[in-house]
């Protein structure tokens, strides 16, 4: 996999853990709304199953700018309603304590993600710097 898929990668990392972090932060707003279902978004085994896909893929390279690119990273997150946790007697199905756990766990792989992209950036900056001597 090249560099610029790598970090079309994570940037659909980051993408899809910024909607988590929307998702989580709704569902902590609306943990005292009667009936309300907490959301989630499914990623990681979309990305897991999309890593381990491309992997068996047969690798086809470009040798004029006019073909058409098929190594298109097509990866989307998925947003799911729970409503298989148990319920209050409200209905609602919120746990603080797990949507704080989530948020803490969803900052820190937002974190890492923007870290490795920067990594990226810096590495084709040294490149460039560092080819022309």
């Amino acid at each position: 996999m090249k560099i610029t898929n790598n970090i079309e990668l994570m940037s659909k990392g980051l993408d899809a853990y910024s909607l988590k972090q929307e998702a989580i932060t709704n569902n902590i707003a609306n943990a005292n709304t009667p009936n309300y279902k907490r959301k989630d978004v499914e990623f990681d085994s979309i990305l897991k199953k999309f890593l381990q896909d491309s992997d068996k893929s047969i690798k086809l390279r470009t040798t004029n700018p006019k073909h058409i690119k098929i190594n298109d990273i097509s990866i989307e997150p998925k947003i799911v309603v729970s409503k298989n946790t148990k319920s209050r007697l409200d209905g609602n199905n919120v746990d603080i304590d797990v949507e704080m756990a989530q948020l803490t766990k969803n900052y820190i792989k937002y974190n890492v993600i923007s870290q490795q992209i920067s990594n990226s950036f810096r590495r084709i900056k040294n490149a460039i710097n560092e080819g022309g001597r």
